[in-house]
C-alpha cells in the first residue's frame, strides 16, 4: 500500500493511497488516472518520515529538489500559485513547509514569484532568484526552474566528487599516523632501559627514538587532548567558506593538487555562467553571479576585472584571456561561442572539458599518493625497528 499525494488535470491537490506491487506499477496507476504524483511512499515508510522530519529545516539538497518539484508541475501546466499551495500541502509534515506557506502567503498577497522566493527561507543560492525573475520576464518560468534544480544538482555533484576525492587521502595518512603513535607508544618504550646503561654504546639516533618513545607515553594524555583540540579546530575553521577558500587558495602552489583546483573552479563558474546566460540573464549581472561560485579568490578578482571590461566594451573572451580567468583553449571557444551566436553552449563546453580534465587529474593524483603514503609510512616504521635493533645490538657487544 502506498500513500500519494498528487495534482489531478484542474490542478487540484488529491491524497490518498494505491494498491500495488512496485513504486512503478503505483507511478503508473495514477498516470493511468491523470495524476501527477507529487510525493509516493509506502505507507509506514511515510509515516516514519512524516515523525522524522517534523522539525528539520531542509538542506541544500531537499532544496533543490523543491526547486525541481516546482518546476515539473510548471511544466505540467499547473497555475504558479496552485503549484506551489500544493508543495505547501504535501510538505507541511517536514521542514520544508514553512518555507513554502510564506510563498504561498507572499503570492496570495500580490508579491513577485521571484521575491516570495528570495524571502522564503529556503537554502537556495543566489542565482536562483535572479534565474526564477528572468524566467517571470521572459514567460518561461518552469524551464528557468529546471535549469537552476540542474544547476544545483552540478554543484552537488561538484562537492560529491571532492569530499570522495579527499576520504582516501585522508584514511591513508589518519592510518599511517595511528600506525607510527601505536609503535611509539606501545613498543618503543619497552626498550627504556637499553639507554640506562651509562655503559652502552647506545647510537645517539637510536638513544633519540627510545627517547621520544618514552615521552609520548609519558603525556600520552595531553597528546590525546592536543590531538582532539586540532580536529575540531579544523572542524571549526573549515566550517565556513572564507575559511575553505584560503585553504584553497594556499594549495595552489602544489603539484597536481593546484592545477586541479583550478579546473574544477573553472567548471563550476563556467557551467554557472552558461545556465544563466542560457536562461537570458544580462551578461554582466550573469557575470557578478558566476563570480560567487567561484572558489579561488584569483578567479573571484580575474573575473570582477573582466566584468569592468566588458561593462566598457571589450568582448568576453578578450576579457577573460587577458584577466587569466581562462585558458586561451578555453577563450577560443568562448570567441567562437561569441560569433555565432551560440555563447551558452560553448561556455557549457568548456565546463565539461574542465571537469572531465579535473577528474582525470585526481585520478592520477590518487595513483602517486597510494604507494607515496605506503612508502612514507613503511619508512618511519622501519627507521624505527633499525634504531631499536642498533640499541640492541650495540648492548650484546657491550656483554660480549
Amino acid at each position: 500500500m502506498f500513500t500519494y499525494e498528487a495534482v489531478d488535470r484542474a490542478g487540484a491537490t488529491v491524497r490518498g493511497e494505491v494498491l500495488a506491487a512496485s513504486e512503478d506499477e503505483a507511478l503508473r496507476q495514477l498516470q493511468s488516472r491523470e495524476l501527477m504524483p507529487v510525493r509516493l511512499a509506502p505507507r509506514a515508510a511515510a509515516a516514519a518520515a512524516s515523525v522524522r522530519n517534523r522539525a528539520r529545516a531542509p538542506d541544500a539538497t531537499q532544496a533543490a529538489l523543491l526547486v525541481r518539484e516546482l518546476a515539473t508541475l510548471l511544466g505540467g501546466g499547473v497555475p504558479l500559485a496552485e503549484a506551489i499551495e500544493g508543495l505547501a500541502h504535501a510538505h507541511r509534515d517536514d521542514g520544508a513547509g514553512p518555507p513554502l506557506e510564506r510563498m504561498n502567503s507572499a503570492l496570495r498577497g500580490g508579491t513577485a514569484f521571484a521575491a516570495a522566493l528570495r524571502d522564503s527561507g529556503l537554502p537556495l543560492p543566489g542565482y536562483v532568484v535572479q534565474l526564477a525573475e528572468a524566467g517571470e520576464l521572459t514567460g518561461r518560468l518552469a524551464q528557468s526552474l529546471t535549469r537552476a534544480a540542474d544547476q544545483m544538482d552540478y554543484e552537488a555533484g561538484v562537492r560529491a566528487d571532492m569530499k570522495s576525492a579527499l576520504i582516501y587521502p585522508v584514511i591513508l595518512v589518519a592510518s599511517g599516523i595511528v600506525a607510527t603513535l601505536t609503535v611509539f607508544l606501545f613498543v618503543v618504550p619497552k626498550f627504556a632501559t637499553l639507554i640506562k646503561n651509562p655503559r652502552a654504546n647506545i647510537p645517539d639516533f637510536s638513544r633519540w627514538v627510545i627517547e621520544t618513545g618514552v615521552f609520548l607515553r609519558d603525556h600520552q594524555m595531553w597528546l590525546g587532548l592536543g590531538g582532539a583540540a586540532l580536529v575540531a579546530a579544523a572542524v571549526v575553521l573549515l566550517g565556513t567558506a572564507e575559511n575553505r577558500r584560503r585553504l584553497a587558495d594556499a594549495a595552489l602552489g602544489l603539484p597536481l593538487i593546484g592545477t586541479w583546483l583550478r579546473e574544477v573552479d573553472t567548471a563550476r563558474w563556467t557551467s554557472m555562467l552558461a545556465t544563466l546566460l542560457e536562461a537570458r540573464v544580462p551578461l554582466i549581472r550573469a557575470l557578478e553571479l558566476a563570480r560567487g561560485t567561484a572558489q579561488l579568490s584569483g578567479t573571484r578578482n580575474a573575473l570582477a576585472l573582466a566584468a569592468d571590461d566588458v561593462k566598457g566594451g571589450q568582448r568576453l573572451a578578450d576579457a577573460l584571456e587577458s584577466h587569466g580567468a581562462m585558458t586561451t583553449l578555453g577563450a577560443s571557444t568562448v570567441r567562437v561561442g561569441e560569433r555565432s551566436g551560440e555563447l551558452a553552449r560553448m561556455l557549457q563546453t568548456v565546463a565539461t572539458i574542465h571537469q572531465n580534465q579535473g577528474r582525470l587529474r585526481m585520478k592520477r593524483f590518487l595513483a602517486v599518493l597510494e604507494p607515496a603514503a605506503i612508502l612514507v609510512i613503511g619508512g618511519v616504521v622501519a627507521m624505527i625497528m633499525v634504531s631499536i635493533v642498533l640499541a640492541i645490538t650495540s648492548l650484546s657487544n657491550l656483554t660480549l
